[in-house]
């Protein structure tokens, strides 16, 4: 079961295992996130729940690896899912929303 993490803030950072969901503002449309992980390799595969559904998608461009970024416009996300390739891969999330 996914581990879950409540954006109050628009910053966001911790040191989380496994697959996290991120509670996202659904009225913010651009998402910037950094991924620090010590692991060599792991590749993070973002997926985004809509306002209104109930299903995690994919989107265009939706993987980071290990150290990087990458900044989404994703409008009407509620829930965004971080899922790393190894889960027991400790990583920080940095998340902006703006």
């Amino acid at each position: 079961m996914a581990n879950s993490l409540n954006l109050n803030k628009e910053r966001l950072k911790a040191a989380v295992s496994g697959v996290q969901t991120i509670a996202t503002d659904a009225a913010k449309i651009d998402h910037d996130i950094l991924i620090e992980c010590a692991t060599p390799g792991v590749i993070f595969t973002i997926t985004r729940r809509k306002q209104a559904g109930s299903v995690y998608a994919p989107f265009s461009e939706n993987t980071i690896n290990s150290n990087e970024s990458g900044t989404f416009r994703l409008p009407a996300s509620n829930s965004i899912k971080v899922t790393p390739s190894d889960p027991s891969a400790v990583y920080t999330v940095i998340w902006d929303s703006f």
